[in-house]
């Protein structure tokens, strides 16, 4: 019955709701999904105008049932959701649809929230994904996809988890933080992830004297910052202050 056909939008809603299932079977129900999505519902199908196309929050219906099947593996604690959301990542390029924002920041997120046991090779692996995938979103030219904050808490968030080594996780963290700054796209998630960093190291990586604040409490507060380093973050989202500590 034509009138009653499922749609990409019919089964992208399938896979959200599949994202709360408890069920052991998630995984697989979902990717059979996907792929009844992809036969019966392929890209060329699902209508879109060329001016939705060119907006940074348009998704294609295709893209969303893509994205809600990477936003299932992103929930599970499995050590191979890196390579998982990659796969899909790559099946909508092949079917001919550009990957949005959200499709870009649910394989950076993929790389941020592996397994707490993942081996050593995993986490290497997640972290080469995460900078090589916001490199090309810098510096592909189209501001539909360049990153947003969504995009640099995760890399910090993947730098902070997966670099074991105190230096290196620093340094890596600062290298991610500063392309924030200059994005600007600082807001209260990118200073809570970053207050994870050791106390000195933290005031090093804002350029401020942590001294003056006295005491083992202290308190970054985004309105202490350079304006120009959240003037792209959203509103509701600058007017806070994160506490940290030295450790």
């Amino acid at each position: 019955n034509e009138a009653v056909k499922p749609t990409a939008r019919t089964y992208s809603l399938c896979l959200q709701a599949l994202k709360e299932s408890s069920d052991p079977n998630c995984i697989k129900r979902a990717e059979d999904l996907f792929e009844r999505c992809i036969t019966h519902c392929p890209p060329s199908s699902s209508p879109s105008s060329s001016s939705a196309r060119r907006h940074k929050n348009y998704r294609h219906p295709f893209v969303d049932a893509a994205n809600s099947l990477a936003g299932i593996y992103l929930r599970r604690n499995i050590e191979n959701k890196v390579t998982k959301v990659l796969d899909v990542f790559r099946q909508i390029k092949d079917l001919g649809v550009q990957p949005t924002i959200h499709t870009y920041n649910a394989l950076l997120g993929a790389c941020s929230k592996l397994p707490v046991n993942s081996s050593e090779e995993s986490k290497a692996y997640a972290i080469h994904v995460a900078i090589t995938t916001l490199t090309y979103m810098q510096d592909s030219g189209d501001p539909y996809l360049s990153p947003d904050s969504v995009s640099y808490n995760h890399v910090l968030h993947a730098c902070h988890r997966h670099i074991d080594d105190g230096e290196g996780r620093r340094v890596a963290m600062e290298s991610v933080f500063r392309r924030c700054c200059t994005d600007g796209y600082v807001n209260k998630r990118i200073l809570a992830t970053l207050s994870k960093v050791s106390g000195d190291h933290l005031w090093s990586i804002l350029g401020m004297d942590g001294t003056r604040r006295g005491g083992r409490t202290r308190y970054i507060d985004i309105q202490d910052l350079d304006p120009s380093w959240s003037r792209n973050a959203t509103v509701d989202t600058r007017s806070t202050h994160t506490r940290t500590g030295s450790r």
